[in-house]
């Protein structure tokens, strides 16, 4: 949360409404492991 990046990033159009975990894991996610941000990204892009 104290990223300015991720203010805008989890916005109501960010796909957070089709996964609700997805953006809150996202913040964790690349800390814990870097597989995990890997397929954030690949699904973000989708």
């Amino acid at each position: 949360m104290s990223r300015p990046g991720a203010v805008p990033r989890s916005g109501p159009a960010l796909p957070a409404q089709r996964a609700p975990g997805a953006a809150r894991a996202r913040l964790g996610s690349s800390e814990r492991s870097g597989e995990d941000h890997a397929r954030r990204s690949r699904a973000d892009a989708r």
